[in-house]
C-alpha cells in the first residue's frame, strides 16, 4: 500500500470491519455490488474492490458494467451508497468521483466499463439504534500524554528446547466519566513507523455496564471536541467498532470508519495540551455538562472550533489569517462568557445603546476571574492595550491590507499567540479551571498579584 497506516488500524480493518461489517475477505478482492446515487440505482451489475486510498480513507473502486456513459451526476450527489449484492450490507459514501481505471478509447477491443472511486467516511452496517456493549476506537493526532508505563522481569521458564525470558509491561489507562458514560484511553504500543503517527485506543461504555445505542452520537461529538481543544488540532477518530451485546454473538454489525492516516503535517512531532492530562477527568465532566446544556451547546462548539482553527492556520504558516481566527475565537467567547446568544451582533465601536465587543471582552475576562486559583488577576490595562493593538492588525488583514504585515511577522505571531492563549484560559474558566499555567506559550495575558481587598472577599 502506498499510504502508511498504523498496524493497529490495519488489524481492526482486516479482522473486524472487512469480514464482519462489510462481509468480504480482504483488500483488493472484487465483490459484486450495486451503486446507488440519490435514491436511484446507478449500476446494478458491477463489482467493488476495497483498499486504502491516497488521501488516507478506506476506498472502494467500483466498476459498473451497465448503463455506460452515465457518469456525470449533473444534479450533484446528495446520498451515495454501495450495497453488497450477496449480503445486502450498505455502505454510505460521502464522496464519489471518476476513477482513472475506466474504459479505454484506444487499443484492442475490450468490454466497456464505468469506474468510480468511493471514499468511505461514516457509519457502515447496522443502524443508529443498534445495541452494543462497548464502542472501541482508534484515535490519531493526540500528542504524547506521558501516561505511565511500567515494566518488570518475569521468571525464566525452561522447556526441552528453549527458555522463555522477557518483560511484562503495564500501561496506564486514563479514565474519563461524564453522565452515564465511561471512557478509557490508553496509548498504543510503541510505533515502529513514525510516519503513521502516535495512536491511542479508547473504549466507551455505560458506567453501569448496560447495553446502549449511540443514536445521535452526542457523547462521541463531545469527546471529539474536548480532545481537540486539549490538543489544539482536530483529533482523528479513525475507527469505531461496536462490540456485540451478547458474548455468544461475536459478529460485529456496525462500525464507523474515518480518516485512517494522521492529518498532522508532522505526525510524530511532540506537542503540548491545554492542560495536563491529570486534570482531564474533572474537566471532561464539566465539558459534558456544558455540551449537553441547550443554552451553552452552540457556544462550546463555536469556541472550540475557533480555537482549533486558529492554531491549525498558524502552524500551516498563514500568520495573518491565524490572527483573524484568534480574534474570532475571542468574539465567540465574549458572547458565551457574557451570557449572550450566538446570534448577538458584536460591534466595533460602542454607542449609547451597545458597548463595543472589546469592552464586552474585558467584562468577560472579569467574570471569568482568570488566575483566581493562583491568587492573581489579569492586568487589565495591559490587556486593553494588547486588544487595541491587535484589533488594528486584524482589521488591516481582514479588510484587504494584509501586505502591511511584511517585516512585522514576529509581532503578528506574538499577538496571535496572546489571543489564542487568552481564549484557552477563558474556555478553561468555563470548565472550572482558573489557573495561569501558560503551557509553553511564549506570549499571553499579563498577570499581577490579586489586590489585598480581593483577599478579604475570599475570607469566610
Amino acid at each position: 500500500m502506498k499510504t502508511q497506516v498504523h498496524s493497529d488500524i490495519l488489524d481492526v480493518l482486516k479482522k473486524q470491519v472487512l469480514p464482519y461489517v462489510i462481509r468480504i475477505q480482504d483488500f483488493d478482492t472484487p465483490w459484486p455490488a450495486h451503486l446507488w446515487i440519490n435514491g436511484c440505482c446507478q449500476h446494478q451489475k458491477g463489482v467493488a474492490m476495497f483498499n486504502i486510498g491516497d488521501r488516507g480513507f478506506l476506498t472502494a473502486e467500483y466498476f459498473g458494467y451497465d448503463r455506460l456513459g452515465s457518469f456525470g451526476f449533473s444534479l450533484g450527489i446528495d446520498v451515495a451508497k454501495l450495497i453488497m449484492s450477496d449480503t445486502q450490507a450498505e455502505i454510505t459514501t460521502p464522496f464519489v468521483g471518476p476513477n482513472q481505471k475506466t474504459r479505454t478509447l484506444y487499443g484492442p477491443a475490450m468490454p466497456d466499463i464505468e469506474s468510480y472511486k468511493c471514499e468511505i467516511d461514516g457509519w457502515i452496517g447496522g443502524s443508529s439504534d443498534t445495541k452494543m456493549q462497548a464502542a472501541r476506537m482508534t484515535l490519531l493526532d493526540l500528542p504524547e500524554l506521558n501516561l505511565p508505563r511500567t515494566g518488570s522481569y518475569v521468571p525464566d521458564e525452561d522447556s526441552d528446547f528453549f527458555m522463555m525470558r522477557g518483560i511484562t509491561t503495564r500501561n496506564a489507562v486514563l479514565k474519563l466519566e461524564a453522565g452515564d458514560w465511561s471512557i478509557q484511553l490508553v496509548e498504543s504500543n510503541p510505533n515502529l513507523i513514525p510516519e503513521t503517527g502516535r495512536l491511542y485506543h479508547a473504549t466507551l461504555t455505560k458506567q453501569d455496564g448496560s447495553p446502549f445505542a449511540l443514536g445521535d452520537g452526542q457523547i462521541l461529538d463531545a469527546l471529539d471536541y474536548f480532545l481537540s481543544f486539549q490538543t489544539g488540532k482536530w483529533v482523528t477518530f479513525s475507527t469505531i467498532v461496536c462490540e456485540p451485546v451478547s458474548p455468544n454473538h461475536w459478529v460485529v454489525e456496525r462500525a464507523r470508519i474515518g480518516k485512517l492516516t494522521s492529518t498532522a503535517t508532522r505526525p510524530h512531532q511532540r506537542g503540548s495540551t491545554a492542560t495536563d492530562c491529570r486534570t482531564w477527568p474533572k474537566l471532561f465532566k464539566e465539558f459534558w455538562t456544558q455540551y449537553t446544556d441547550p443554552d451553552s451547546h452552540e457556544h462550546v462548539r463555536h469556541a472550540v472550533y475557533g480555537y482549533v482553527e486558529a492554531n491549525r492556520i498558524l502552524y500551516d504558516g498563514y500568520i495573518g489569517q491565524a490572527l483573524v481566527a484568534a480574534q474570532s475565537t475571542l468574539q465567540a467567547l465574549t458572547r458565551w462568557c457574557n451570557g449572550l446568544k450566538t446570534s448577538y451582533q458584536l460591534i466595533e465601536n460602542s454607542n449609547d445603546n451597545q458597548p463595543s465587543w472589546r469592552e464586552l471582552l474585558i467584562k468577560a475576562v472579569q467574570k471569568a476571574e482568570l488566575g483566581k486559583d493562583d491568587n492573581v488577576i489579569i492586568d487589565e490595562e495591559a490587556l486593553r492595550d494588547m486588544i487595541k493593538t491587535t484589533a488594528r492588525w486584524r482589521n488591516n488583514i481582514d479588510h484587504g491590507r494584509g501586505g502591511n504585515i511584511e517585516g512585522h511577522g514576529q509581532s503578528v505571531v506574538d499577538y496571535q499567540m496572546h489571543h489564542h492563549n487568552l481564549a484557552r484560559l477563558l474556555i478553561l474558566a468555563k470548565l472550572g479551571n482558573r489557573n495561569r499555567d501558560a503551557r509553553g506559550y511564549p506570549t499571553g495575558p499579563k498577570f499581577i498579584e490579586r489586590p489585598a481587598l480581593d483577599h478579604c472577599h475570599d475570607l469566610p
